[in-house]
């Protein structure tokens, strides 16, 4: 199932289940706060939604299409959502949302038609497949067997004075946290080299109630081996792991899919 909406016919399915806010779209164009723009945008979308065939006259007034109501309800109320943030080729920036209830999977993207396209996913194995080829994870991984610790103010610290090829203060913030870590020069040029191609937030709801979050940063060496950084707020320390595509699934299945 997938609907390719007009603002106008999002805003109206949105308002018709009570949603007030949403993850991941403009809510200032679907949710405008001046009572007259709102009623035109709701006059709109219901004109829309019954010129391109989901909303049908019946005896009753009007039956709105159930596959589309069912994309709409789960991005309205769901239980978990992603929110993935891509660095576009012409350095702009690409979103693409994930929201679930249950088995239900609904992918939506606004397009550059400024088209919001909801697509139903069948499983959710299907986000770990899309989110690796979106962020071009390789099948080789970096020359690391294990994630790495740094401490997060010392590493943020080091990273913005580190200038001139001169990496011998992260070299001692990478052996500080770190037991016996190997060819750390080696590890330290290619730390500082790392170049950012996206992110991924996701959050486990209960209603309008957040109960787990997680922030993912994702980055590419020289070699375009990809390495994700995590943050351990108990330990105030970023964790990177050099990651393949079997990594990566391991990784993403560990944070999504527990969701």
């Amino acid at each position: 199932m997938q609907a390719k909406l007009q603002l106008s016919e999002f805003a109206y399915l949105l308002h018709s289940l009570g949603a007030s806010k949403v993850i991941g779209v403009n809510n200032s164009q679907l949710f405008p706060p001046d009572d007259q723009a709102l009623d035109s945008l709701l006059q709109q979308g219901f004109s829309a939604l019954e010129d391109h065939g989901w909303l049908v006259p019946d005896e009753q007034g009007y039956k709105t299409h159930t596959g589309l109501v069912l994309l709409t309800a789960v991005v309205a109320n769901p239980e978990f959502v992603i929110v993935v943030t891509l660095a576009a080729p012409d350095g702009g920036k690409q979103f693409v949302t994930y929201y679930g209830v249950q088995n239900i999977i609904v992918e939506q993207i606004f397009t550059s038609e400024r088209y919001y396209l909801l697509t139903q996913l069948d499983k959710f194995d299907v986000i770990v497949e899309r989110l690796g080829q979106a962020l071009s994870i390789t099948v080789e991984a970096p020359p690391w067997p294990k994630a790495v610790s740094v401490e997060s103010n010392a590493f943020e610290n080091v990273m913005q004075q580190t200038t001139n090829g001169n990496l011998m203060e992260l070299e001692a913030v990478l052996i500080a946290s770190n037991d016996k870590i190997p060819n750390v020069s080696s590890l330290a040029h290619i730390m500082k080299m790392l170049r950012p191609v996206g992110r991924v937030e996701c959050a486990n709801l209960s209603g309008d109630q957040l109960n787990a979050w997680y922030d993912i940063l994702f980055y590419q060496d020289v070699d375009n081996h990809t390495w994700a950084m995590t943050k351990n707020a108990q330990l105030d320390s970023l964790v990177f792991h050099p990651l393949n595509y079997a990594r990566f699934e391991a990784l993403m299945s560990r944070i999504i899919l527990t969701h």
